[in-house]
């Protein structure tokens, strides 16, 4: 980690990346405003910094918008309402022992759980195991239909991937698909089936694609504008 100072302002932390694979410079704003510049190996901390200056107002502009977007952002509590595969479940707390529970569009869990910094941990579990049972069976239902066969699925919690499919099938896909509209989630893992026939995105894929998803450019632009709860 560094810090470096933009048109004047506090002192920004930065991460810089050396990526064997990378030929150019990079800049990347996370959603949190984190940021990171990633380089080619050879790639010095002060030619980084030169490029982090050379694009201030891009990167200062990229994290006020991210914490604009984070104020915004309903907090978790009592009532609070997260998405769940198209619907809302609203967030309810019960006292004494017990595990977290669907009732309709209720979502039960224990009171030691109202804490934020206790709550978004127990929610993510509950996701993931919702997940490995939705998701596996998404990948079942559509491999049938297009004919390919695929290796393992693996649930991971990717920052900014919603899936990804290994040159010897291994499917790994965003437990956060569980936030999304069923149409998208079958999007994803479409586009990550079509891959058994196409490691690449090339005119050939995307026409594989569109066989099982006619309406994929509608939801890959659904995808990139998505926000989560949190």
């Amino acid at each position: 980690m560094g810090s470096i100072r933009l048109n004047g302002g506090e002192a920004l932390a930065y991460a810089h990346h050396r990526v064997a694979s990378r030929k150019r410079i990079t800049l990347v704003v996370s959603e949190q405003g984190e940021v990171s510049v990633r380089t080619p190996p050879g790639v010095g901390v002060r030619r980084a910094e030169a490029f982090l200056r050379q694009n201030a107002d891009w990167v200062l502009a990229r994290q006020e918008h991210a914490e604009a977007r984070l104020a915004a952002r309903p907090v978790l509590g009592e009532e609070a309402e997260i998405p769940y595969l198209g619907e809302s479940l609203t967030l309810r707390f019960f006292e004494g022992r017990g595990v977290v529970r669907r009732l309709e569009t209720d979502l039960w869990l224990p009171a030691r759980y109202r804490e934020q910094s206790d709550l978004k941990p127990v929610l993510e579990r509950w996701y993931r195991r919702r997940a490995k049972e939705h998701l596996r069976a998404r990948l079942d239902h559509w491999s049938v239909l297009m004919a390919v066969t695929f290796s393992r699925l693996e649930v991971r919690g990717q920052k900014s991937r919603w899936g990804s499919c290994s040159a010897k099938g291994g499917i790994s896909l965003n437990w956060k698909l569980m936030w999304l509209p069923s149409a998208l989630v079958d999007y994803v893992v479409i586009h990550e089936l079509c891959h058994r026939r196409h490691m690449n995105h090339s005119p050939a894929f995307w026409a594989m694609v569109g066989v099982y998803d006619p309406d994929y450019r509608r939801h890959r632009l659904a995808l990139r504008r998505f926000e989560g709860p949190w």
